[in-house]
């Protein structure tokens, strides 16, 4: 089963079951980020091992961390030195965190130093930060860096990826435009000498991909980052839900993950009981017969691990059905404890 590597009620022969009313305890819990169980060492340690170690340890955040204590780790290792890998997975944990305290003094690193591809990417990964937790201006002004400075960068060549993403993650204070003119200038070039060998036509072919499968891609999700931001979240609650819990949506894991954050938000703004209610919809819609079927525990799993993240409970019989799916998964909206 697809899982978020930072990555639904049983039906009888006679027709769905009406779900039954998660009841809550006497006094509800408040909806967090998560609940912290890490010391300030062992929480320094998961953060080292994410954010610095290998690869294969960057799987998935984290959680149970003091969320005061990601910003002070991240203020304090994440120099203008470190690699760009390592902005990327610091990027991944504050998606998660939410601490955008961390925004103003990584954007004091963008001094217009950037000499090799690795500088770029570990810029865009600041300017991606400010985008997705800063506030308005400070997106405004990574937007402007993202534009002046790092798209006309000769070395932007060898990080095409990173800079068409880098607007996604800026809007609605970002826009496209610049980047798509300069991926087109790089296709272009590249297809002026692809006949002069086989390296420089195997270049093009690998540019003409990008703009040929990832930029119509990427202008899909832009659209409907764009059309759902600015709507009041009772508005489009149904719909974040309803995209949270596919497997396939507009944008893939970045545009999925940023749902899961709206939703979240949505909670943590005094709406938990409404948006647990548009989740438990989904779980209600499972087919208990399926559960074996990946297309159908996918999208129930992913609904009974948000609402018990957000501080909700499942029904018994959804429970019990929970516990039969064999590959869950660990979702963006889980806290990794359990059930």
């Amino acid at each position: 089963m697809a899982k978020d590597n930072d990555a639904e009620t049983p039906q009888d022969a006679e027709g769905p079951e009406q779900p039954q009313e998660a009841q809550p305890p006497e006094m509800t819990k408040a909806v967090v980020i998560t609940q912290v169980r890490h010391d300030e060492e062992k929480g320094r340690d998961e953060l080292q091992r994410f954010i610095f170690g290998r690869p294969q340890w960057a799987l998935r955040v984290p959680r149970g961390v003091e969320p005061e204590l990601v910003s002070d780790f991240i203020k304090d290792r994440l120099t203008p030195e470190a690699p760009a890998q390592a902005y990327g997975n610091a990027l991944r944990v504050l998606r998660f965190y939410e601490r955008g305290d961390v925004v103003e003094p990584l954007l004091r690193a963008l001094k217009r130093q950037e000499a090799e591809a690795d500088d770029l990417r570990r810029s865009m990964a600041i300017a991606q930060i400010a985008g997705d937790i800063g506030t308005a201006d400070e997106a405004k002004q990574a937007a402007e860096y993202f534009d002046t400075v790092l798209v006309p960068h000769p070395r932007t060549r060898d990080a095409l990826r990173e800079m068409l993403l880098t607007p996604l993650t800026l809007a609605p204070e970002g826009a496209l435009e610049k980047a798509e003119q300069r991926l087109k200038k790089e296709v272009d070039q590249a297809a002026r000498s692809q006949r002069e060998s086989e390296a420089k036509m195997a270049a093009y072919d690998r540019l003409h991909a990008i703009q040929r499968n990832d930029l119509p891609r990427l202008k899909r999700a832009l659209d409907k980052k764009n059309e759902l931001a600015p709507k009041p979240p009772a508005e489009r609650r149904d719909e974040l839900v309803s995209m949270y819990v596919s497997q396939t949506v507009v944008g893939g894991d970045y545009i999925r993950t940023w749902v899961g954050r709206l939703i979240r938000r949505d909670a943590m703004s005094g709406n938990a009981e409404a948006v647990r209610a548009a989740l438990l919809k989904h779980v209600a819609a499972v087919d208990s017969r399926k559960l074996g079927d990946p297309n159908v525990a996918y999208p129930f799993v992913r609904a009974a691990q948000a609402v018990v993240y957000l501080q909700g409970r499942l029904p018994m019989q959804y429970h019990e059905l929970y516990g039969r799916v064999q590959d869950k998964g660990e979702h963006f909206l889980w806290d990794d404890l359990a059930l």
